[in-house]
């Protein structure tokens, strides 16, 4: 039977239209090329729900005739010593993901390989571990505290496995650490602060077979101090 859409499905479904009714990704491109500098765009989602997947795909159309839609690799070249941007090219975009919902192994990845791209998945490896009646406690008390019950699709809160994990690695997806347990890492003791970093990383790297070169905190921009960006500064690239 089919499931009506939660509350957050239906405000980024009007975000999203809102957006594309204004062009305002348009404009922000046009002020750029007027400006004579090009940067590269992130941009950071979570859940990519199947009900989404073709209002994704539209959105990657729009983006790929102004953008490269790269990988980590292609977009860490903007740092590169003889990096050179034409005022002609097409600037490069990287799309990350955040926590390792199943829906971005299902739905985000194939859309981004159809297009020539590669993302960037931020895995919380406490959260691929957990089992599906794990899961949702999990996800309410770790990932989303905020959230509502009743509100939660089951694609919001179902984790990636490790087998996914390292498919995605195998087919040039860059697998990223998001801490552990999706902690808050600003005030931790260093024994807390190299089980939330550098554990996450060596449990991603031993499934994986490869590197973990990027990490993204978890909450908002205030959620990490000095000695915490010292211990991800040890373990990660990015």
């Amino acid at each position: 039977m089919a499931r009506e859409m939660s509350l957050r499905i239906q405000a980024r479904a009007l975000l999203i239209h809102t957006a594309a009714l204004v062009r305002a990704d348009e404009m922000a491109l046009r002020w750029q090329r007027r400006s004579g500098e090009y940067h590269g765009l992130v941009v950071a989602m979570h859940e990519t729900p199947l009900a989404e997947q073709a209002r994704l795909r539209e959105q990657l159309e729009f983006v790929a005739q102004h953008f490269t839609i790269t990988s980590l690799e292609g977009f860490a070249r903007l740092w590169a010593p003889d990096a050179e941007c034409q005022a002609s090219s097409k600037p490069p975009v990287l799309f990350t993901f955040d926590d390792g919902r199943e829906s971005n192994y299902t739905v985000a990845a194939p859309l981004l390989e159809s297009f020539g791209g590669r993302g960037v998945f931020f895995i919380v490896p406490g959260f691929a571990e957990c089992s599906r009646h794990e899961a949702l406690s999990f996800y309410r008390s770790r990932i989303n505290p905020d959230s509502t019950p009743g509100d939660e699709a089951w694609e919001d809160w179902k984790p990636m496995t490790s087998a996914q994990i390292a498919d995605l690695a195998a087919r040039g997806h860059a697998i990223g650490n998001h801490t552990l347990t999706h902690q808050r890492l600003r005030g931790l003791s260093p024994e807390e602060l190299e089980r939330e970093i550098g554990e996450g990383a060596r449990k991603l790297e031993a499934w994986t077979k490869k590197p973990v070169d990027a990490f993204a905190w978890t909450f908002g921009w205030d959620a990490i101090d000095r000695r915490a960006w010292e211990v991800i500064q040890r373990h990660h690239r990015y």
